[in-house]
């Protein structure tokens, strides 16, 4: 990988996206979302499902009834912060969203999705809420063992896909030789590439 190529580190931050979602172990495969509530930003770790390059798109899945569901109505941005520690790569991913919530591609997503993944979909109160104990608050008949597809189907209701078109990337690159930056901004046909002061 030539990191003095601007064309060759925009093919590696996708490339480096596409597998972040395809294995569940890449640094990448978790990144930190951060959203604006009209009064401060949040963040939180999210988990990177799918990357379509072609449409420099990146899906995550979400519950309709969680915090970030209003801050994104609110304002339909996010940044995506992803770390690898290993190699000292950070990509900062801007983008805006749309929700997909009972439409075709979350219904999609969510046949994709078995019961045991279904969970996170299915707590009793809302993500985020007050509760008395540490419980995982799913319903009483939720069983890992016995599970069917059928049993959790109803909580499709609380399944939301978060759709990012991602129209700039930030690259940077810490090396105690000398760090390297490059900014990429979608003009609406193609990447403006530029280099940038660490």
């Amino acid at each position: 990988m030539n990191l003095d190529s601007l064309d060759e580190i925009l093919r590696l931050c996708w490339s480096s996206l596409f597998r972040g979602a395809v294995q569940s172990r890449d640094e990448f495969h978790t990144p930190v979302m951060a959203t604006y509530d009209g009064k401060q930003p949040n963040a939180r770790t999210v988990v990177l499902r799918e990357t379509i390059i072609d449409t420099r798109t990146l899906l995550f899945f979400t519950d309709v009834r969680s915090a970030k569901i209003d801050e994104l109505n609110h304002c339909p941005f996010a940044t995506f912060v992803f770390w690898n520690p290993g190699k000292h790569i950070q990509i900062r991913a801007k983008g805006q969203l749309t929700l997909h919530h009972k439409d075709q591609l979350a219904l999609e997503k969510w046949k994709q999705l078995p019961p045991r993944n279904r969970k996170d979909y299915a707590t009793l109160q809302a993500p985020g809420a007050l509760v008395e104990t540490a419980d995982n608050h799913l319903p009483d008949f939720w069983s890992e063992e016995n599970l069917s597809i059928s049993q959790t189907d109803t909580f499709v209701e609380n399944f939301v896909v978060l759709e990012a078109v991602i129209n700039q990337l930030d690259w940077l690159f810490l090396n105690r030789i000398g760090h390297k930056r490059a900014s990429f901004e979608w003009n609406g046909t193609h990447w403006l590439k530029s280099w940038l002061v660490p």
